[in-house]
């Protein structure tokens, strides 16, 4: 069955409950291990799959369309403000290519709108809240510090984007 409901306490009587046979989880990596450690402190071994967010690379090689792949790293990358398990956080590719998906990457990069998600012309709306916000503008303050040439980096908290979580 698919069960959802708040994890502190329905998420919590399931993994209690010696009834419940396995579990599969995707979600934090605390709420995943907390999950994985009550579960096996039953009075026996149950399976538990968690997705617990990981690191998914794109590989392009030289014989990819890049036009093609520049598009797919970019949805896969920023598609719910890359909040997502299978968001790509890496891209591993070929040097002969490397420059031209570059350059793409960060064509499409600039193309993405920013704003209230509900309207068809933004492609990107806030992150989930303050403290995602907030490891957002460290994560941007070391790359800066380290040199980083970045497309965008700005949080953005004016007008139509004051009331949320906006980058």
């Amino acid at each position: 069955n698919f069960v959802t409901g708040p994890g502190r306490t329905l998420g919590q009587a399931l993994i209690e409950s010696p009834e419940v046979d396995g579990v599969t989880f995707t979600g934090s990596f605390d709420v995943g291990m907390k999950i994985f450690r009550d579960f096996a402190a039953g009075r026996w071994v149950r399976p538990a799959i968690l997705e617990l967010g990981g690191k998914n690379p794109a590989i392009v090689s030289r014989h990819a369309d890049l036009e093609r792949a520049a598009t797919g790293i970019v949805r896969s990358a920023f598609g719910l403000q890359g909040q997502k398990c299978s968001a790509c956080s890496r891209v591993y590719v070929e040097k002969p290519v490397a420059d031209a998906l570059r350059a793409l990457l960060v064509e499409k990069t600039r193309m993405i709108s920013v704003g209230d998600p509900t309207l068809r012309q933004h492609w990107m709306g806030p992150v989930i809240n303050e403290a995602a916000f907030g490891r957002y503008r460290k994560c941007v303050e070391n790359l800066r510090q380290h040199g980083a040439e970045l497309v965008g980096g700005e949080t953005l908290d004016r007008g139509d984007l004051a009331n949320g979580w906006f980058v």
